[in-house]
């Protein structure tokens, strides 16, 4: 199964497979250390087998339409992940999750992607709300929900565990009547 969201004219979000396990793999690695403080799954990714596990079970989410999670291709590289990573059908909501690169960082090539995301999922899924969560420590992945026009819904006490200590999360919600595209 093909699926690709056309981002813009340098960046497509295209839904993975098999044969994408190896570039998965190595850019996971990569960025191993970069990642190891927002996303506990790094160390437990030790293998391009294992990021093959992933992309199919991303695949059978995406065909139950229960996650839409995609490669993000910049230039026709492979530089990060994201999308939904739950959709709730019932309630009508998804949250987003993403990362990238550290050496495409501060492109705006996230930003791009979630508002994609965004336009997705209240176009093409119905949803009613999409949330994103993150650490209150990880100032960049909180500036993309705040620079889209999300809401700062609510902290969560210490939801977060890095190196042994403990971070708030925060929630962030936004609703289809106060998307402005």
């Amino acid at each position: 199964m093909n699926f690709e969201i056309q981002v813009n004219e340098k960046t497509a979000l295209k839904l993975r497979h098999k044969e994408d396990a190896e570039a998965m793999f190595k850019l996971t690695d990569k960025n191993r250390e970069h990642l190891r403080p927002w996303l506990p799954w790094v160390d437990t990714t030790l293998s391009p087998q294992d990021s093959e596990t992933f992309i199919l079970t991303c695949q059978e989410k995406f065909e139950k339409k229960t996650a839409a999670d995609f490669g993000v291709w910049y230039e026709g590289q492979l530089v990060g992940s994201m999308g939904f990573h739950t959709i709730n059908s019932t309630n009508e909501w998804a949250e987003i999750g993403y990362w990238l690169d550290k050496d495409h960082e501060g492109k705006g090539i996230m930003t791009e992607c979630v508002k994609a995301m965004i336009n997705y999922g209240f176009n093409k899924h119905g949803l009613h709300r999409i949330q994103i969560r993150c650490s209150s420590l990880n100032i960049r992945s909180a500036g993309v929900p705040k620079r889209l026009g999300f809401t700062l819904e609510g902290t969560v006490r210490e939801d977060h565990k890095r190196n042994g200590e403990y971070s708030d999360g925060l929630i962030f919600g936004l609703l289809k009547n106060e998307w402005k595209n």
